[in-house]
């Protein structure tokens, strides 16, 4: 399966899906959320502004059975230090993305309304939706909630009253096999992801 950019644009909530771009090709997990930072965000923003991105990106042997090759990097412009940062953490998501043929999802802009949204991931693409069951709850009530509620196998990556509090030092969990939750815990990445308010990313 071809390898895709998947871009969400959360200001008109439209999502694209584009080609990787030949210099980005070699890159994957960390190397790659940095590389798109430094590209695309302006290092002056406001980390939680609409011109700051958050990007996910599986390693490159993620989605194959090589050893710890499940690691998920997300990156930003971090709140805490003002600068690029990444975070990794073990869980499912980064195989499924690599699954889906997605290099990194690419997420920009803020919704000019109050409303809540969730993503959906698959080897189409995203699709964007308001979501307003799960605001306000902790990341092990979203991921138990999901697992009962979505159908087949799925990956889970969440915020809770931190991230959507927008605190600087909030979190990113991304649900495990087991159901359980790993942690991009560094440079307040989940209030990053509360900035564009979405609650939760399913793949």
């Amino acid at each position: 399966m071809a390898e895709k950019i998947f871009r969400v644009n959360m200001t008109d909530l439209t999502t694209s899906v584009e080609e990787v771009p030949a210099d980005w090709m070699g890159h994957g997990g960390r190397g790659l959320t940095s590389t798109i930072v430094a590209a695309e965000v302006e290092p002056t923003c406001h980390p939680l502004g609409p011109n700051n991105k958050l990007v996910f990106a599986p390693g490159l042997l993620s989605g194959t059975v090589a050893v710890n090759s499940g690691r998920l990097s997300a990156g930003a412009k971090s709140p805490l230090t003002g600068t690029i940062k990444e975070s990794n953490a073990g869980g499912t998501s980064a195989q499924f993305l690599a699954r889906c043929g997605c290099k990194a999802i690419i997420i920009e802009g803020q919704p000019k309304d109050d409303k809540w949204y969730s993503l959906a991931v698959s080897a189409e693409g995203v699709s964007i939706a308001e979501e307003t069951e799960l605001v306000g709850k902790g990341n092990y009530a979203v991921v138990n909630t999901l697992s009962e509620k979505l159908e087949g196998k799925q990956a889970v990556i969440t915020i809770g009253p931190a991230g959507e509090m927008k605190m600087n030092s909030a979190n990113l969990s991304v649900m495990d096999p087991d159901g359980n939750i790993r942690s991009n815990g560094r440079g307040g990445l989940g209030a990053v992801m509360g900035s564009k308010k979405i609650k939760y990313i399913s793949i």
